[in-house]
This record gives C-alpha cells, structure tokens and sequence, in this order.
C-alpha cells in the first residue's frame, strides 16, 4: 500500500512496517541483482529456463545493464533446447530488430516452433505474421485465423478481437462463417477450444 503525504512516499508492507519509497526501491534493485546472478549460475549450467530468464532480464534491463544483443544470444540457447516462451521471444526479438538483424522469415520459423508447443503468444504472433506477405513469408489467412481461434480459446484476448474480426469480414473462413453472429462465433471458439 502506497501513501503519498508531505514528507514524500512510504510505504506499507502489509505487517505495519513503513518504509521510505527509496528503500523499497533499494531492496527491489537488489533482489533483481540477486535474481540475475542465480540466473547466470544456472544458465551457465545449460538450464533452459534460467537463459530465458536471463534473456529477459538483459532484454529490459532488471538487475543488470539492458544489453539486446545478449539478451538474443541467451534466447537463442534456451530456444534451442525447445524453451517455447525462449522461441517465441526470439522470434519477437527478431521480427522487430531487437538486438539482432530484422528477420521476419527466421522469426516466423521460431514462432511456428513455440506454436506447435501451445503457446498462445506465438500463436498469435504467428497469426499477424501470415496476414501480411512481406519478407520470404507468404501469406496464408486460413491459417492465420485458425491460430487466432486456437489462441482465443487459450485466453489471448488480442487473438479473441483478431479471430471475431476475421469472422465477421470473411477473412480466411468459410462462406457460411462470413458475418457470423455472435452465437455462431461462440460455437466455432468452442470448436477450436476443443481441438486444442
């Protein structure tokens, strides 16, 4: 709880301990500090999750110095041992030009990886990628709406408006799906939901 007054911000942490804003920013630095260093032990140590973690932490800077380039390189390695969150974020490292060359092939191809482990993020990423036929990758709206479905029925509320969107234009379904209504819409997500 965060009570701002004349004196500045405190804090209370639920025990009726105050503290000063600044302390509480000291100790968060510090445990982010902590967390990076475990991370590297780990990572070195080959464990997937720990060089995506650390990935992470490189890639916004949390208790080390932001630093993409390194940050591609630990994604790179977790993704490599079939880490899906690992995949889809280098794919999106590399479909935006974060810390590598801008590849929206080679992201796509990461995308398709952390896809087919269930991952709704990618999912969805991969969908937006096959609406547009740009860089190697050829477009493929059926495709991209169906991943849009998959990644609704998974919770993704973007892939949710996206797919409703797609159904209520046409796009990439079925004649008798165009301009669906809301009950035919609710019955195909289950459909997906069902096949996941």
């Amino acid at each position: 709880m965060v009570h701002a007054g004349v004196a500045g911000t405190s804090i209370h942490d639920g025990f009726g301990i105050r503290m000063r804003a600044s302390d509480a920013q000291d100790d968060r630095v510090k445990a982010a500090v902590e967390e990076v260093q475990h991370f590297r032990l780990a990572a070195a140590e080959e464990d997937a999750a720990a060089q995506y973690a650390l990935g992470k932490c490189l890639a916004v800077g949390m208790g080390v110095a932001k630093d993409a380039v390194e940050a591609v390189r630990w994604f790179r390695l977790a993704a490599a041992q079939e880490h899906a969150d690992a995949q889809y974020a280098l794919g999106k490292c590399l479909a935006d030009g974060m810390g590598v060359a801008r590849d929206v092939a080679e992201a796509v191809r990461w995308y398709k990886l952390a896809a087919a482990q269930e991952h709704a993020d990618a999912r969805y990423a991969l969908g937006n990628c096959l609406l547009r036929d740009s860089q190697g990758v050829a477009m493929d709206v059926a495709e991209a709406v169906r991943l849009f479905g998959l990644a609704a029925a998974q919770g993704h509320a973007d892939a949710g408006l996206r797919h409703n969107f797609c159904l209520k234009r046409g796009r990439g379904v079925a004649e008798e799906e165009v301009g669906a209504p809301a009950e035919k819409r609710r019955t195909v997500r289950k459909g997906i939901a069902g096949a996941v």
